[in-house]
């Protein structure tokens, strides 16, 4: 979404589908308020359009948008629906990863390093067999956890 251009039909299309609201409504609930200053405060960062624009654009006056980027902002850090969803779509509209990217991410990472791991463990514990072998002279290999630590220890740092 950073690529594109946002315009403000689309952030305030998200933000009202998001919420279940009509952000032009007059009413002055929080179930208003808040979103409608979520929609001030992604407009006046991910776009290039002035206070008054932005006012404009749900049929408000421009003094409303700096009282809700003033005042209304700092309430929704004790809202947790509303701060949880602003900092998500506000990583959207930056081009930042979104949760189930990271996650997709993360599992990835986590796969290719526990295949390097073990592959990187694979030619120690060879190497263990064949050396207990020779010492013990023996095909059958008795191998408990305390050697192999043992060995680990001293041959892989």
């Amino acid at each position: 979404m950073a690529n594109k251009q946002i315009s403000l039909k689309s952030i305030q299309k998200e933000v009202e589908n998001q919420f279940k609201v009509e952000l032009t409504e007059r009413r002055r609930q929080r179930t208003i308020i808040y979103p409608r200053a979520i929609y001030y405060y992604l407009a006046r960062k991910h776009t290039g359009n002035t206070l008054q624009e932005i006012a404009d654009s749900l049929g408000f006056n421009h003094s409303g948008v700096i009282n809700a980027l003033r005042n209304t902002m700092n309430d929704i850090d004790y809202e947790p629906v509303y701060r949880d969803y602003l900092k998500y779509i506000d990583g959207v509209y930056s081009g930042k990863e979104t949760l189930e990217e990271e996650n997709a991410r993360l599992k990835e990472e986590i796969r290719v390093l526990t295949l390097t791991d073990v592959s990187q463990q694979r030619e120690p514990l060879i190497t263990f067999a064949e050396d207990w072998n020779t010492k013990n002279d023996t095909d059958q290999v008795e191998i408990t956890e305390d050697d192999i630590d043992d060995y680990l220890a001293i041959n892989c740092g």
